[in-house]
């Protein structure tokens, strides 16, 4: 169905999100564990498209880097989130969910409550 190609697609990019500048004491994963591991999420994607001279060579040093430094991965999640990352992808999630929900309109009662709790939670999901 519409609604959980939707969900998915939410789920997916939230945790792509998480899984760069997530607080590790939340994920119980390293912040930037995606970079380091050379995950190509559309987070990553946009920062590299976004990311002009020394601050696309930073993050491309690091990315797929197993032995890149805390520190090197740091800076890399702090470009990232000066490129506006994290708002694109906030606003992504929002328009799929939006999708989600239009797609739920003939549905009605407490089921259909439940399932949107289930979006809500998704779209909140802790970083």
């Amino acid at each position: 169905s519409s609604f959980g190609r939707n969900l998915g697609i939410v789920f997916q990019i939230t945790d792509d999100l998480i899984g760069i500048i997530g607080d590790s004491k939340i994920t119980k994963k390293p912040v930037g564990n995606d970079i380091r591991e050379g995950k190509k999420s559309l987070p990553i994607i946009l920062a590299i498209k976004k990311a002009k001279g020394k601050n696309r060579k930073m993050i491309m040093r690091v990315f797929g880097n197993s032995k890149a430094s805390k520190q090197q991965i740091r800076l890399a999640v702090n470009i990232i989130r000066s490129l506006g990352v994290e708002e694109e992808v906030r606003n992504m999630t929002l328009k799929y969910a939006q999708q989600a929900e239009k797609s739920l309109r003939t549905y009605t009662g407490s089921a259909k409550n439940e399932v949107i709790s289930l979006l809500d939670f998704v779209i909140k999901r802790r970083l």
